[in-house]
């Protein structure tokens, strides 16, 4: 670090004092170079430092950072609470590799009738600390960065809890788009975070009730994850070893963070230590089961989207939680437990 930050500040300093070049024949390649120039300052999908879909970066975690937040992408690294096989810390990472493909560009979404690049000014390249290069603007207003991950201790779980939920705090309290023309009507920012073991959810719920109150929860998964850290488990030792990647759900319902009645699990196919793990569910935390099996049983996922609207409502608060394993088993075999 002491090498790279004198670094940073040089070409920082060169960049004040460097006239950009206006045109291609402004740009210094040297001499007996014989081919046209282009411009290369773009993104291919395999190219230039990943970030989710290519979107810009901002180190949103900065004390300094005032920079207006609409929608932000913040990474959980931790896998420090998981029960079986760790890993998930690399999580962040794969999934912003995964969104490669998405960029400003062949973008536009058939389906939904629009281009979700279309509302952001992008530009490739540039110092990430030049909010000049940031996604700002555009036809709604909205600032739409990657925020980086949260720098999570992987050595004290304790610590890590507090690490995530005032880096989400942070976030959620952050300031948001108040340029002139702003459609935006948030006074806070919408997250989306990529974790990850499951547990970070609970740091993340810890923090939204602040703003919003119980908030409903549409939980789309294999596991329930609502079990009683002292009903079965094995290697509880502690007040914080009873947080786990699969307890998470029972601590956020018995503090009042999720809202009983109006939240849901969707693609349930788990084992259970026995039928009190969905009198749990139902009755301590507040779910309805939605289990994999009803897809078919009830006419297709057009039947369950109905379901899940009947019991979460239109006008609620909703925190949205995917877990690979909810997926098809073709794509998470390599998830166990």
């Amino acid at each position: 670090m002491s090498f790279q930050v004198p670094i940073l500040t040089f070409l920082t300093l060169a960049s004040l004092v460097s006239p950009t070049p206006s045109t291609s024949s402004d740009l210094n390649v040297g001499p007996n170079y014989a081919y046209p120039i282009e411009n290369l300052d773009h993104d291919l999908p395999f190219s230039s430092p990943a970030t989710f879909a290519h979107l810009p970066w901002q180190r949103c975690l900065s004390h300094a950072h005032t920079t207006p937040l609409d929608i932000a992408v913040l990474g959980f690294p931790y896998d420090t609470s998981t029960s079986y096989r760790p890993g998930a810390r690399f999580g962040p990472r794969g999934i912003r590799a995964a969104s490669a493909r998405e960029k400003p560009g062949r973008s536009y979404n058939t389906l939904y009738g629009l281009d979700p690049f279309a509302n952001l000014v992008h530009k490739a390249g540039g110092s990430p600390d030049d909010d000049s290069n940031q996604a700002s603007g555009g036809a709604t207003g909205l600032s739409i960065v990657d925020c980086g991950d949260i720098p999570i201790t992987p050595f004290d779980a304790a610590h890590a809890f507090k690490q995530m939920e005032q880096a989400y705090r942070q976030i959620l309290f952050h300031n948001t788009s108040s340029s002139p023309g702003s459609t935006s009507r948030w006074t806070h920012p919408r997250i989306l975070s990529l974790g990850g073991d499951h547990s970070i959810v609970l740091p993340i719920l810890r923090s939204l009730k602040q703003v919003y109150g119980p908030i409903s929860v549409i939980h789309l998964d294999s596991h329930l994850d609502t079990w009683d850290p002292y009903g079965g488990y094995t290697g509880i030792a502690s007040k914080q070893s009873a947080i786990t990647h699969g307890t998470f759900f029972w601590h956020a319902g018995r503090e009042g963070c999720i809202s009983k009645g109006s939240s849901v699990h969707a693609g349930l196919r788990t084992k259970l230590f026995g039928p009190q793990d969905y009198e749990i569910d139902r009755g301590v935390v507040g779910f309805e089961m939605i289990e994999a099996k009803d897809v078919d049983e009830e006419g297709g996922m057009a039947a369950i989207v109905e379901r899940v609207k009947k019991v979460v409502g239109i006008d609620r608060s909703v925190y949205l939680s995917i877990d690979i394993d909810g997926e098809y088993p073709l794509y998470g075999n390599f998830l166990v437990g």
